[in-house]
């Protein structure tokens, strides 16, 4: 496949650029991550494969920060959304997926007796981190020094 150029994509960085700060709601994700000819904004994934607003095709490798392991719409996991999304999102109170969830997972963990789902990376981090410092009873903990980002409450 040729190779489209980036006008289209320069248009949304701009654009992306003057409304978000970094570009990015992630900083993984920020124009500062990566070189200049990585594409700016990608449109629709399939598989490995990511397009971005030019149309130029590329792999994929990042796959949302490494939590996408089966690919870009994944049919059997499309599928299994649209049903969900059938039965209601988002509820005031839980709703019942969350214990089938919950018993599915423990089954597979042995000895785990609870689970608690979170929403994103820097939740599960922080909670991690409130749990060490409740176990241990210590205040002060280690962190990579080189990575300018740790999570959202740092």
């Amino acid at each position: 496949m040729a190779h489209r150029g980036f006008e289209k994509s320069n248009v949304l960085r701009d654009r992306g650029q003057a409304l978000i700060p970094g570009g990015a709601h992630t900083y993984a994700k920020g124009d500062d991550q990566y070189p200049l000819l990585s594409p700016g904004h990608i449109v629709r994934g399939k598989g490995c494969r990511g397009w971005d607003a030019d149309g130029n095709e590329y792999i994929e490798f990042g796959m949302g920060n490494r939590a996408v392991t089966l690919g870009h719409a994944y049919e059997p996991v499309l599928a299994a959304v649209r049903a969900e999304l059938e039965n209601g999102v988002n509820f005031t109170r839980p709703a019942a997926i969350e214990v089938a969830a919950a018993e599915k997972f423990l089954s597979m963990i042995p000895n785990a007796e609870m689970v608690k789902f979170s929403k994103d990376g820097s939740d599960a981090t922080s909670g991690a981190v409130k749990i060490a410092r409740a176990y241990t009873g210590r205040d002060i903990i280690a962190i990579c020094g080189d990575h300018p980002f740790f999570a959202v409450d740092d």
